[in-house]
């Protein structure tokens, strides 16, 4: 059967001018991931020429699909922020996350270009393209009529316009022009000015609206690809904000968000806020994310299921600090080896290392590394969980040990990728040649090298003991992997599984992190276990990107949901 979706991604298809998408037929684009269709629908309606006009029945289906994306997302109530301060009998505060997922406002800024139209580049990770891909397709027809009525003539920097939020949780949304500077540059006086007017501008269009306690939210203007330094950005937002309430006591809009990005964004408004020693506002509201329906849907299954499956990826790993993905980990922990081409972990899998004794130096740092990881909230969160059950198993395609760290039970625990906690024969001369990696990592670790983290020579090399060829991490790669290991682990999740079906008992898997890198290991059977048996298997898929995904038939035939999110917070939030 073929989804709305997919007739909608057909049909930007037939109207796109650009040669790559002509060969995705309508056939093709059905059996696709529904991860790459999600990206798809963002990069056709970003790059979509607002003179196309969309039939009711295509808007209607896409716009179907983006409150389907709203409902999967782990939402944050604005009246839960905490801390807010008093300014003049006003609220100001600051929030660090998803301009489109801050619920009960009523209007949110976008950063917009002169014009006025959203960003048509998908590569760019800006707000302007944020917010128009949660809208949807509306919010550029409503703004292409806004340029119309002024010939297309570019917006001013310093004004704003504003739109319905269509889509999105806010009801408005405020387009507002920002100076442009080249990226190292002092902003002139005529540039500062201008990024004051942005914020006057649409604290001012937001005044003509007839709504009742009013609240906005800004990001920081005219920072990221308009280099505009954050710093003096800040103190022109938030000094801009003071002035404003100081002269208009009997202003209707009763509070002010500032919406940031980054930790030092964060670090910034925090700071220049608390220096204004404002006095504290009591947040009525408990601070706690407000929950969409997917999660509601999420909680009933937990709450109804005798078995517990965990299925973990990278992204759970991640989500505790060990980002495979990150270059700011790899230039802190991995320093020595960044000369041999490498700026992050997953670049180190399948590396050609210069030779033998490098690549195992690497193997030891990493494990010594990984080892001193402490246990972490999310896991314990994960094995008081599990208590809840009858019984449980994990089956993770992570190495890193982690389960077993945060003392899960290391007979209910499947690593079907192997585990960095053992090395085997790189001949597998025989099934049993294979060892802990842990102790070897201890013996030899006071003759490594502290300042270059490089083994002494090639004799501190393992060997197989019984054949002599070198060994070789325990991971699954190829036709060398020993999975033995892993054995025990492989018949007790198959176990696990047949008892649930045998005993027609019901089951939830909560499926944290896992992309599309091994998707045939862990996610697609996932699929195929609440497929075959939906009245004992229920899936509940947590993560952004691919992670944060699922077939849209497995979500209307209640067969799976999904929360998109950090991982952390939904588990903190389905675990409490």
């Amino acid at each position: 059967m073929i989804t709305p979706l997919v007739r909608a991604l057909d049909f930007l298809v037939s109207k796109s001018n650009h040669a790559q998408f002509k060969r995705y037929t309508l056939e093709w684009l059905e059996d696709t991931e529904i991860s790459f269709q999600v990206d798809l629908l963002r990069v056709l309606l970003c790059i979509r020429d607002p003179t196309t006009q969309l039939p009711t029945e295509i808007n209607k289906s896409i716009d179907e699909f983006l409150q389907f994306q709203l409902n999967s997302k782990l939402l944050t109530d604005a009246r839960t922020l905490a801390p807010k301060f008093n300014l003049n009998n006003k609220i100001i505060s600051v929030w660090k996350g998803d301009i489109t997922t801050l619920s009960n406002v009523t209007a949110i800024v976008n950063a917009a270009n002169s014009q006025m139209l959203g960003c048509f580049q998908p590569s760019h990770r800006c707000i302007d393209n944020v917010i128009h891909s949660a809208a949807g397709p509306g919010l550029r027809d409503a703004c292409y009529k806004l340029m119309e009525e002024q010939d297309f003539r570019d917006e001013p920097v310093g004004t704003a316009k504003i739109t319905p939020g269509f889509n999105l949780l806010a009801k408005y949304v405020l387009h507002t022009v920002g100076p442009q500077i080249r990226r190292g540059e002092i902003p002139t006086n005529v540039e500062i000015s201008q990024l004051r007017q942005c914020y006057l501008s649409c604290l001012n269009q937001l005044e003509k609206l007839d709504d009742k306690d009013k609240s906005i939210v800004f990001p920081c203007i005219s920072t990221g690809l308009f280099s505009f330094p954050a710093d003096l950005a800040c103190e022109i937002a938030i000094d801009t904000i003071t002035e404003y309430f100081s002269h208009n006591s009997q202003s209707s809009i009763s509070e002010v968000i500032f919406n940031v990005f980054t930790e030092d964004d964060w670090d910034l408004y925090d700071n220049k806020i608390k220096s204004l020693k404002l006095p504290q506002v009591v947040t009525p509201i408990k601070a706690s994310p407000e929950t969409s329906g997917n999660f509601q849907i999420a909680k009933s299954w937990l709450k109804s299921s005798k078995y517990l499956i965990i299925s973990a990826g990278a992204g759970l790993s991640a989500t505790v600090g060990l980002d495979y993905t990150s270059q700011e980990l790899f230039d802190e922990h991995y320093t020595n080896f960044k000369k041999y081409d490498l700026d992050r972990l997953y670049a180190t899998i399948g590396h050609n290392w210069p030779n033998h004794l490098i690549a195992w130096s690497y193997y030891f740092h990493h494990y010594d590394y990984i080892s001193k990881f402490p246990k972490t909230q999310t896991y314990q969160q994960l094995l008081n969980l599990t208590e809840q059950y009858d019984d449980y198993f994990v089956a993770t395609t992570n190495a890193d040990g982690f389960f077993f760290k945060n003392d899960f039970d290391l007979h209910k625990v499947f690593n079907p990728q192997g585990s960095y906690d053992w090395i085997q024969c790189s001949n597998k001369c025989t099934p049993d040649s294979y060892t802990r990696f842990g102790p070897i990592v201890e013996k030899v670790k006071p003759f490594i090298d502290p300042k270059t983290n490089l083994l002494p020579d090639e004799s501190y090399i393992p060997h197989c003991d019984r054949c002599g060829a070198e060994m070789i991490l325990c991971l699954r790669g190829g036709n060398y992997f020993n999975d033995k290991p892993f054995t025990a682990g492989k018949l007790g999740y198959k176990s696990f599984l047949n008892k649930i079906i045998k005993e027609n008992a019901q089951a939830t898997i909560i499926e944290l992190g896992v992309g599309l890198n091994t998707p045939s290991v862990l996610r697609w059977p996932n699929e195929e276990l609440v497929t075959n048996h939906p009245i004992n298997f229920k899936l509940i898929r947590v993560g952004y990107g691919p992670s944060g995904s699922i077939p849209l038939e497995l979500f209307n035939e209640d067969k799976a949901t999904v929360i998109q999110g950090e991982i952390s917070s939904v588990v903190d939030k389905l675990c409490n």
